[in-house]
């Protein structure tokens, strides 16, 4: 083949080749971003791993928490009956 042959042949294989060069990058740039990713969560996973038990509240908090909710839910229902009653 001459040499436009193969210039013609580049051409139909890459035709848009001031594109690929911006794909290319962002490709390079979520590979990266991914790569920090796995990063991230390996570490995170390695707190956790890591972490006790006694960071977290017993089971007597999360009893008054749930009654507190409990309250809160039927004062606000008396409140809400109330105020339609004076309405």
């Amino acid at each position: 083949m001459d040499e436009d042959g193969l210039s013609n042949t580049n051409r139909e294989i890459f035709p848009a080749q001031g594109l690929t060069l911006p794909i290319l990058q962002k490709i390079i740039c979520l590979c990266n971003k991914i790569q920090d990713l796995k990063r991230d969560h390996s570490s995170l996973s390695d707190q956790v791993k890591n972490m006790n038990t006694d960071c977290f509240p017993g089971p007597g908090v999360l009893d008054n928490l749930q009654n507190l909710s409990n309250e809160y839910e039927l004062l606000k229902k008396k409140y809400i009956d109330e105020s339609s009653e004076r309405k």
